[in-house]
């Protein structure tokens, strides 16, 4: 870890290795992206969000929270009738996971917990596309 104080390369690594990790997540979809997704990636995904770092002066050390949002992108198909149910589930299976992350080990001694917020869906441009989202603050002291 470069330093306490930005821990995001860190905190992304250890949530998009719990999505991944997860069985029933991967049963509903395995394409689990960091913030860059391919041109036009098969749906249904998960992609990181853009992290936002507010680094904090504690007792003992530095230590930084991060808050960012887990996407989620489906549409409506013949296999998925129901797009808004399948970014839903998706949705919650996310919070699921990343509310499990609790005194999770990263480098250098520092421990990361992660705390659910919000959770959203919405239709994403057209009738049969549809978006969720998790957001999340983490803190890694």
């Amino acid at each position: 870890m470069i330093t306490r104080l930005n821990p995001a390369n860190e905190v992304q690594e250890a949530i998009l290795k719990a999505l991944a990790d997860d069985v029933a997540l991967a049963a509903l979809t395995s394409r689990i992206y960091p913030q860059q997704a391919p041109t036009e990636p098969v749906r249904p995904f998960v992609r990181f969000g853009a992290p936002i770092i507010t680094p904090r002066k504690v007792d003992g050390g530095d230590s930084a929270d991060v808050s960012a949002a887990v996407h989620c992108f489906t549409d409506s198909t013949t296999a998925t009738p129901d797009g808004r149910q399948m970014a839903t589930t998706i949705a919650a299976h996310i919070a699921r996971i990343l509310d499990a992350m609790t005194s999770i080990s990263l480098e250098d001694g520092v421990e990361l917990n992660v705390y659910v917020q919000q959770v959203q869906c919405m239709q994403d441009g057209d009738a049969s596309s549809w978006h969720s989202f998790v957001t999340f603050r983490a803190e890694a002291a």
